[in-house]
């Protein structure tokens, strides 16, 4: 889904403008109660299901003249309490949704983009940047672990090109979908390879099922499901 109808009257004129006619991202929190979606801009708005109404819009710092001024990832806390932005060329952002203040985490290299975030069971925020996986505090900031993450022989771990990125239920996996290579499974706490797969196509998008059982694989209009653990895993 990448287009909704905003209706005259939800936002702003100056705010409707930047979001229609569409949307580049899209999060939903974990008890469905609400989206939050970008346009462009660096805006990043939220929508209430239940009560069926806009309930915020914040503007995201960075350099509004960059090339690709989009946003890359989205996140909800598991109480909806915050949530992280990751947009390019600029910090990571935790919105802290009820007063819409904003925490900024510096990050080594604004260049390098952060396609995948999420939030542990334990509250903490980690992300991908190149092979590593990071985890901060997301009120404070605070750099807490920074983990590398295991490469096939052979491959540069430098040059990889992370597209997407999603958390396993339980907060114990991330899947990980690489250009030019395929996607592939790590365990968050030691960074240790559990299986990579080559795809036919970029994924741009992946999912596991509530249970954990399944991965879902989106890209180059083809969908695929997979039951894990995956073929050669370990």
């Amino acid at each position: 889904l990448t287009s909704l109808q905003i209706a005259d009257g939800m936002y702003p004129p100056q705010i409707k403008k930047i979001l229609s006619p569409c949307f580049n991202r899209l999060a939903r929190s974990p008890s469905g109660r609400l989206v939050a979606y970008s346009g462009r801009e660096r805006l990043v708005a939220l929508w209430d299901v239940v009560a069926g109404k806009a309930t915020g819009a914040w503007f995201l710092d960075g350099n509004l003249n960059s090339a690709s001024p989009e946003t890359l990832a989205m996140a909800f806390s598991s109480d909806e309490k915050l949530l992280a932005v990751s947009a390019a060329d600029s910090p990571l952002t935790v919105i802290r949704i009820a007063d819409g203040t904003q925490v900024k985490i510096q990050i080594k290299d604004v260049w390098t983009a952060i396609p995948c975030l999420s939030f542990l069971p334990s509250g903490d925020l980690i992300y991908t940047q190149s092979a590593r996986l990071h985890t901060v505090n997301p009120e404070t900031g605070a750099r807490l672990r920074e983990t590398p993450l295991a490469m096939p022989a052979n491959f540069d771990p430098d040059r990889m090109d992370i597209r997407c990125g999603t958390l396993s239920p339980k907060g114990t996996e991330v899947a990980l979908g690489i250009i030019d290579m395929g996607f592939g499974i790590w365990e968050v706490a030691t960074g240790r390879m559990r299986a990579i797969l080559k795809s036919r196509g970029q994924v741009e998008q992946l999912v596991f099922s509530p249970d954990g059982k399944l991965l879902a694989t989106m890209g180059d209009g083809r969908f695929q499901l997979w039951k894990l653990p995956l073929p050669g895993g370990q």
